[in-house]
């Protein structure tokens, strides 16, 4: 387990097979990931939600605002001292780092270019920049104005609050165990509010490169679960454990709606009217197709939809995919095997034509 952990196999990948799922893997983020910066946004939702309280909100008004209006560069500065930045653009929700390292090198650099197009680069790097600056008013504001849970939160950090005091009053060598303390809560409060998938937050078997197309496009369901609804349930306990009111307890689900699920609802409105204006911009698109799929559900479908996309069924989202392909007469194992099995299946059921609707970026999309 270690082994894998650390991005370790037993036996080497063939060479033919490494280019069949590195190029299949292109193929799959070059025609179903063109809108994956705008399904991005409910990300935005997580340090909001670590902040453990609807403080949280003005807290994010306040980064966002500085983030534009002071210091951006100490913003960045503070995000890859405490080592929270990714190097690799692709490293994001959708693909780990250790993925990227068996991919083949063309594939790989085609991969980092497109999702550097969308601006998903750009997006998640600034959600770890966001979630960094929350960590830093996190900290300061439990130091200086201590609350009844406090204490528990900075201990859970790993952290003191006399420490945070020196750290901020410039009073640590930054080469102190102090010093080094504070930064490691920093980061532990930025990992658990923003999704960085690795070998710990899935199945073993995930992490077999002979497999990745199989696990493709799986690993933010499982990050979500892992990162932020067992986060949830963690602090929910934490509180039913020191006494706290039902109130309390169950303000922990509702801040976690109210941060996630209008920020799923934005997404998917903007997705829609990126969809929308991508029609009427480009030629050769459908007419007469109506792209705001979500005005003509009814509310139960709504938000149910708002509660899929927000992430909180996490794997079991495979589950609904599942229901829905059997709904339309496909076999609803198809979801399990990945999206290359959707392709294969999709152009053994339709034909040859089925390829443009499939396999075009955008086009398929639209």
């Amino acid at each position: 387990m270690i082994s894998v952990y650390l991005g370790h196999q037993s036996r080497e990948i063939s060479p033919w097979l490494k280019k069949v799922n590195s190029y299949g893997q292109l193929l799959q983020f070059v025609t179903i990931l063109p809108f994956s910066t705008i399904a991005s946004i409910p990300e935005l939702a997580g340090p909001i939600l670590n902040f453990k309280g609807l403080g949280g909100f003005q807290a994010a008004f306040q980064e966002l605002k500085g983030q534009y209006t002071g210091d951006r560069e100490a913003a960045k500065r503070f995000a890859r001292d405490i080592g929270v930045v990714a190097d690799e653009g692709m490293a994001n929700a959708w693909v780990s780092e250790a993925d990227l390292d068996y991919m083949d090198p063309v594939a790989r650099e085609w991969s980092d270019k497109f999702f550097r197009a969308i601006g998903l680069e750009f997006f998640t790097r600034f959600t770890r920049e966001f979630a960094a600056g929350m960590a830093r008013r996190f900290l300061h504001e439990h130091a200086y104005f201590p609350k009844e849970s406090s204490e528990r939160y900075l201990a859970d950090l790993g952290v003191t609050a006399e420490e945070v005091k020196n750290y901020f009053d410039n009073e640590l060598d930054i080469t102190s165990q102090a010093a080094i303390n504070v930064k490691r809560a920093a980061q532990k409060f930025v990992e658990s509010s923003v999704l960085r998938p690795n070998a710990a937050e899935r199945p073993l078997w995930a992490s077999d490169p002979r497999f990745s197309l199989l696990w493709q496009l799986k690993g933010y369901l499982y990050s979500f679960y892992k990162v932020i609804i067992k986060g949830i349930m963690t602090e929910a306990r934490n509180r039913r454990d020191e006494g706290a009111p039902f109130t309390a307890v169950a303000g922990v689900f509702a801040l976690a709606a109210v941060a996630f699920m209008p920020l799923a609802m934005a997404s998917m409105e903007a997705r829609e009217w990126a969809k929308y204006g991508l029609s009427e911009l480009l030629p050769f698109t459908p007419e007469g197709k109506d792209y705001f799929r979500s005005d003509n559900m009814d509310w139960g479908e709504y938000l149910f939809e708002v509660f899929d996309r927000s992430g909180f069924l996490g794997p079991w989202s495979l589950g609904s995919m599942m229901h829905q392909n059997a709904e339309w007469d496909r076999s609803p194992l198809i979801p399990l095997l990945g999206p290359t099995a959707e392709t294969i299946d999709t152009i053994l059921r339709d034909g040859w034509r089925s390829i443009p609707n499939r396999l075009i970026p955008i086009h398929n999309q639209l």
